[in-house]
């Protein structure tokens, strides 16, 4: 029997630094509406001054939403970070994987489980205005892991594995104006506090099998003909 050999992921970005992003970005968006607020409040009597304190409102909600996520995840950056391990370290369409997931304590699971979730973004171009226009189709999820109520307490780490058989889907691409991408998200559902999502890139490659074959070695290659 094979013994794994797993590999420790990585998380998107930094749990704090999302945070802080979140902040700053609720402060930009909110600002021009607060501006447009104030002054229409204070200097227009015009019977414009309806729609303009409207339009304004439009930009502070905005803002006050993301302002709500960044508190939301303030508190939930106080839990312990969950960590994922995989096997092999880079997926294959079409192959069986195995995942572990480690949790430290404290913390009081309500329950947690793994998605695979892909994004294709596509960028089509037009010729006759010289602007590009850019459409997203969301691949999946496909559950990898699931687990119901744990109670882990300071100092312990529970660890979980299970197998995964990766569907026949798109290889991840870089490259082009279809740019596909692949992460494992990690759903968790705390006991009296916020819960949380930590967002892991992985790689996803084509197996042999689903591999275009060079042109000299499809089946279907008309013949050579000497000259």
């Amino acid at each position: 029997m094979l013994i794994p050999m797993y590999t420790r992921l990585a998380r998107e970005s930094p749990w704090k630094a999302q945070i802080g992003c979140s902040a700053v970005l609720a402060l930009i968006v909110a600002s021009p509406g607060l501006f447009i607020g104030y002054m229409t409040w204070t200097r227009d009597h015009s019977d414009n001054r309806t729609a303009i304190l409207w339009f304004s409102g439009v930009f502070v909600a905005v803002g006050v939403l993301l302002l709500l996520s960044a508190i939301h995840q303030a508190f939930a950056v106080r839990s312990p970070e969950t960590m994922i391990e995989i096997d092999p370290g880079e997926l294959t369409a079409g192959s069986v994987m195995r995942i572990r997931v480690i949790q430290p304590g404290p913390i009081r699971l309500r329950s947690i489980h793994a998605n695979l979730a892909g994004e294709e973004t596509t960028w089509v171009s037009s010729s006759s205005n010289r602007k590009s226009s850019r459409s997203i189709k969301y691949l999946g999820p496909y559950r990898m892991f699931e687990m119901g109520h744990e109670e882990i307490a300071d100092g312990e780490t529970l660890e979980r594995e299970a197998s995964f058989d990766i569907p026949d889907i798109p290889a991840t691409d870089e490259s082009g104006e279809k740019k596909t991408r692949w992460k494992i998200e990690v759903w968790g559902r705390v006991a009296w506090w916020p819960d949380f999502m930590h967002p892991f890139p992985v790689q996803v490659r084509l197996s042999d099998e689903s591999r275009p074959l060079p042109d000299a070695n499809r089946a279907d290659a008309s013949p050579a003909v000497d000259g």
